[in-house]
């Protein structure tokens, strides 16, 4: 869930470690499950959904990184309102 504090703080203290020690040394690979929880996380499907747009340009771990890394800038604001 890119709103969740608990996946903010892995990806961005705990998994750049792991993708520079395993990951791009080849001995592991990563993958991110989508499981936005939007019952509590208001912001979280915007996200979900820019990032999938992302993954379709081949962009979806810079975007990844930019969402976690700004996760306190936008998580706390109102949900957009669907047009």
């Amino acid at each position: 869930d890119f709103e969740c504090p608990g996946c903010g703080y892995f990806a961005t203290i705990t998994e750049p470690d792991v993708r520079t020690r395993l990951v791009n040394t080849g001995q592991a690979r990563f993958r991110f499950v989508d499981l936005p929880l939007t019952s509590i996380h208001p912001n979280t499907l915007v996200a979900h959904n820019a990032a999938a747009c992302a993954n379709d340009q081949g962009k979806f771990w810079e975007l990844h990184d930019r969402i976690f890394y700004g996760q306190a800038e936008w998580s706390t604001q109102a949900p957009p309102n669907p047009a």
